[in-house]
Parts: structure tokens; sequence; C-alpha cells
């Protein structure tokens, strides 16, 4: 499907500390003549199931709205969407799972508190030609369900708000994100083929979220002329206050210092399979970001160009995003275990720490403010 599978393209690397290799490559702006031996691994192939579907969602919403007084009303909602057919792999050319092993979990005293017991992924590759052989199909599914309350208020004496709260919680089969649902590097999943047994809370999950806003232009006087135009009136105070439960930073992984599994496909899981690294005795994405308390604020001062009720306004803004300073994670330190041999062990000090505030578009979340000039007409 892809000229990256080796099979159209093939890729060599040379190895500058290795003497042969280092003679062997081309100076530029020559070009490297034949494959140099020594320099080839197996191939890692992505193919596709022959009756690969389109995903789809099926969505439903239900709604109802009522008016408070003459410029308030409320709306209560249930939103209800589900994703079907969404891409999936599988590794096509690992060993089956097979034996099982059991492991001791202590906790952080030392003491064994709980087992754990996993099959094991070990021995060669059927196809020894090939490395991972990944086939995309259509075997993932997704839920989401939502209440969402709002109450608005229309402008009207100078005052206009909006209240909103969502509850929500995203479900799936361990999906992962927009950039590897279809172009595959790696399996997301615990076990080879085994969906369902990583259904749990989605990497998009945020469970709580209020919103509060208001915009509002005091009429200060009642006065005319121009002092009262241009210097008293005709100030405008717009805020946005949100609060929100984190959104959902991943699983708690387990580092693999020695593996217990003789001849396993990968020694840096608990089963030797090449998949999750999480621990996969708790529920998967239990690890949640900090909460978020956010403040944005504009103050605008509006001068009027024209005669009185001109469509022409000059707007100039000064702007505060995260007016308090507040820290928001984007990413915070997943490890939560270390296992050596048959015997897991909590890490805590590399545990939940926050790693990440970056976001676009400034590169940060921290406190930025701003002056602007707008002008309608």
């Amino acid at each position: 499907m892809w000229t990256t599978n080796g099979l159209y393209q093939r890729a060599d690397t040379l190895n500058g500390n290795n003497a042969a290799q280092a003679a062997a490559g081309p100076v530029f702006p020559n070009v490297l003549g034949a494959p140099v031996a020594g320099t080839a691994s197996a191939s890692t192939v992505q193919y596709v199931v022959p009756n690969l579907k389109t995903p789809y969602s099926q969505q439903g919403t239900f709604a109802i709205e009522r008016q408070l007084t003459r410029d308030i009303n409320a709306t209560a909602s249930y939103i209800w969407s589900r994703g079907t057919q969404l891409y999936s792999v599988v590794d096509v050319n690992a060993p089956a799972a097979s034996g099982s092993i059991t492991y001791t979990i202590d906790n952080v005293s030392g003491s064994p508190v709980s087992t754990f017991t996993t099959p094991v992924y070990a021995g060669a590759r059927p196809n020894p030609k090939y490395g991972a052989v990944y086939q995309d199909g259509n075997d993932i599914d997704s839920y989401y369900n939502a209440l969402a309350l709002t109450v608005s208020k229309r402008f009207t004496h100078g005052l206009q708000g909006l209240f909103s709260y969502t509850w929500s919680h995203e479900i799936d089969d361990g999906q992962g994100g927009g950039t590897s649902a279809l172009f595959f590097n790696s399996i997301p999943n615990t076990y080879n083929g085994n969906f369902r047994f990583d259904q749990g809370s989605g990497t998009l999950d945020q469970r709580h979220r209020a919103v509060i806003s208001f915009i509002w232009m005091p009429a200060i006087t009642h006065r005319s002329g121009a002092f009262y135009r241009y210097v008293v009136n005709n100030w405008q105070l717009a805020s946005i206050t949100s609060l929100s439960t984190g959104h959902v930073a991943g699983s708690e992984s387990v580092r693999v210092t020695s593996s217990a599994i003789s001849g396993a496909l990968s020694t840096s899981t608990l089963n030797g399979f090449t998949g999750s690294s999480r621990a996969p005795f708790l529920p998967v994405n239990s690890l949640y970001l900090p909460p978020i308390y956010r403040e944005d604020a504009r103050i605008s001062k509006i001068i009027p160009l024209g005669k009185e009720g001109s469509a022409r306004n000059l707007y100039f803004n000064f702007e505060a995003f995260n007016l308090l300073n507040g820290t928001e994670f984007t990413g915070i330190s997943t490890q939560g275990f270390t296992a050596s041999g048959l015997v897991i062990t909590p890490t805590p000090a590399a545990f939940g720490v926050g790693n990440s505030d970056t976001a676009n578009p400034d590169g940060s979340l921290s406190r930025h403010l701003q002056l602007s000039l707008r002008f309608i007409f």
C-alpha cells in the first residue's frame, strides 16, 4: 500500500563508526550504487484488509429550552455519539500469546500487596524475512455521552451574559490520537488484536467544564457633550471564566528494567508484546491532568466616529489571557511503576509530575497581555 513498506523502496543505514560502511558511503553528489552488506534489517510492512470500510459516526441530540424572563432563557441538552468501524491495527507477524507469568506487585515500602498474571509473547516471528507486519482494519468503536446546561441573557440594559456547564464521558477501545488513525508506526493496544481489553476513557475525555462569560457596557452618565461621549461613557468590559477538570494525561506506565520473559518479542513491556507499556492491572487512561481555572478579560474604550448612532466605531482594547497566570499543564509524567524480573514496584518520585505547558499559538499557556485596535464600520 505504501512505498515505505520496503517492497518498492529499500532503506539502508550506514554507520560512520563502521570502517567498511563509512568507506562504502558515497560522497555528495554521488549516490549509493548498490545496497551495502549488513545495513538492511527486516522490513516493517503495513497493509489494509481487502474489505476495509469507511468509519462513520451516529449522533443524536435531545434538548429542552425554556424562556425564564423576557431576556433570559435556559437550555438542557443530552448529546450522544458513537463512532463505528474506526481504524485498528494488529501485528500479523507476531508470535501468538502462549503460557503465562505472574508478577508480584509491591507497595512503596517493598511489601507484596497483590499479583498480576499475563500471557506472554515470546519466540521468533513466524516469517523471519519481515519485522512487524501491520494489518489495518475496522475493529474499534467509540462512545460519547454528555449533558449540557446553558443559561443565556440577551444584551439588555448594557449587559449580556452566558453560563454553560457540560458533563461528558468519552470511551473507546484504545483508538489513540488522530495522527495515528491510519498510518500506524506502532500498536497502541496491550494485547495483539484484543481491543476490548483497552476499552476505557479515551484520550479526549474531560468530565466537567463550566464557562461564565459576560459583556458589560455601562451607561455611566446620560449627559450629552463631547467629554461625556469620548471620555466618560463608551467603556466595555468583557470576561470569560473557565472552570474544568483536566483532560486525560494517559495511562500509568511500567518501565521494565529487566524482562522476566525469555525470548520476549519486546523487553519493554510486561507481556513481551510490542504494544502499550501501560500498567495492565489498572484502568486504561486513569491518569488525568490537574484542573484548570482560567480568567480571560478585555477592557475596551470605544470612540464613536460620526454622528450619534453611527455604525462606525474605533475600539482600543487591552486584553489579558490567563489573567491570574494559573499553571495549565498539557503533559505530566506517567511512569507509575518499575518492573525488574517478576517484581513490580511503585515509583512515586517519577509519577504525576507536570512536564509540559506548551500550546499553540504562543508556545505556552502562561499569562499573555496585548493591546489591539479595531475599526468597525
